[in-house]
């Protein structure tokens, strides 16, 4: 949504549920904009209605288990993203941003091949000039400078200049938590309001 205008968009999707009110794509995006105003009970609710019309869905999974880590409910989170993975193995947002919330609760050790499963799923298809698979250098290196493996780290942050143009590379990598370059989802910016794909630099984002 141009210029986060969430109050605007919500007040658009709400008119678009009185219309179509089994859609499970539009509550999904209600939920999106809810999120991005912090309304995180409610965008829940919304992604809850979204899965009842569509149960099989990764990516209203993955948008859930999203919020759920925004109120700090890693648990209920993860089992988003494993229930999400069990639709889709291979769903490299679900594996991200699984990764992402293992290493926010100190599982670096599960986290570690998920971001290596994520950032080759992401090299393979996108290529290494995709600011997703950037993304996922960015956060592999934090979790190795958590883990305190700096050689790997190092490593990490060349190749994510090697994938960024020269004026942006920089690679944030601290040791106060998560990258949290959120990913795929959540992408609520850049495109034609309803039709945008979601999707904060996943925090995968609020980008």
């Amino acid at each position: 949504w141009e210029n986060e205008k969430f109050e605007d968009a919500l007040n658009i999707i709400n008119q678009l549920l009185s219309y179509i009110p089994y859609s499970a794509d539009t509550w999904q995006r209600k939920g999106l904009i809810l999120t991005n105003l912090y309304r995180y009970e409610e965008a829940v609710e919304c992604y809850d209605k979204a899965l009842t019309l569509n149960p099989v869905d990764p990516e209203i999974l993955i948008n859930k288990g999203i919020t759920l880590d925004d109120q700090s409910k890693p648990e209920d989170a993860l089992a988003c993203f494993e229930q999400a993975l069990d639709i889709d193995p291979s769903n490299e947002d679900a594996l991200f941003n699984k990764a992402i919330t293992q290493e926010k609760i100190g599982r670096y050790q599960e986290a570690e091949p998920l971001y290596i499963q994520a950032k080759d799923f992401r090299e393979r298809v996108l290529g290494k000039e995709h600011r997703d698979y950037a993304a996922s250098l960015n956060n592999l290196g934090n979790l190795y400078l958590q883990m305190g493996r700096y050689q790997e780290a190092a490593e990490m942050a060349e190749l994510y200049w090697q994938a960024v143009t020269r004026d942006v590379a920089t690679l944030c990598l601290d040791t106060s938590g998560a990258g949290l370059h959120r990913r795929g989802y959540r992408k609520l910016a850049g495109q034609a309001p309803l039709k945008e794909e979601e999707g904060e630099e996943r925090r995968a984002g609020r980008e």
